[in-house]
């Protein structure tokens, strides 16, 4: 989850042990102060996160996967450093403990975010966020139109694999090309790839 950067839903964080309880928004506070009470008034312990080690593996056996975590995102992610600092990281954790894992994290925090790729990733992030809010376009309330046939210009491996996906989606295709010959060739590779 942490190398990939994705995220998980409730349910999958309370079933793997990354959270204790789910609640519907509006009973968030009363389900967090209940949950805070049980724990002052002795009904359920008090288990601080960062020193729980029951989910930790043995040490010999946490090594071997950091080691083959480190192969993976190697061979996954070949360019970026990010992946591998995370996994030193939680290694340290686990190694040397709680509080050591943390200043590590932190320290490599700061590194990181002066890398070219965080600033990258920064701005790609809020580029895509930035392109569904067009000031006069996204916030007048418009409704896309109803898409009742589509042309394809060029039936290459783009073109036959766009126009593919439109007829497997049911819309009807018009594929144009510059001759009888590409077009012939375009048909066969969508007739190859239903």
């Amino acid at each position: 989850m942490m190398l990939m950067s994705k995220l998980v839903n409730g349910y999958r964080a309370q079933s793997s042990g990354l959270v204790d309880a789910l609640a519907a928004t509006e009973e968030l506070v009363d389900t967090a102060r209940s949950w805070a009470l049980d724990i002052y008034n002795c009904k359920k312990p008090w288990v601080p996160s960062l020193y729980r080690t029951d989910k930790l593996e043995p040490l010999g056996e946490a090594r071997s996967m950091f080691n083959f975590a480190r192969l993976l995102a190697q061979k996954q992610t070949p360019n970026l450093r990010h992946p591998l600092v995370c996994i030193d990281v939680i290694e340290e954790g686990v190694v040397s403990g709680p509080r050591v894992g943390l200043l590590k994290e932190s320290e490599a925090l700061l590194e990181l975010q002066q890398s070219d790729t965080c600033k990258s990733l920064v701005h790609f992030f809020f580029a895509q966020r930035g392109t569904a809010k067009v000031p006069g376009i996204s916030d007048l309330g418009l409704v896309p139109r109803k898409v009742n046939k589509v042309a394809v210009v060029g039936g290459g491996l783009m073109g036959s694999g766009i126009a593919t996906e439109l007829i497997l989606s049911k819309y009807p295709v018009t594929l144009k090309e510059v001759d009888k010959k590409f077009l012939t060739a375009g048909i066969d590779r969508i007739k190859g790839s239903e």
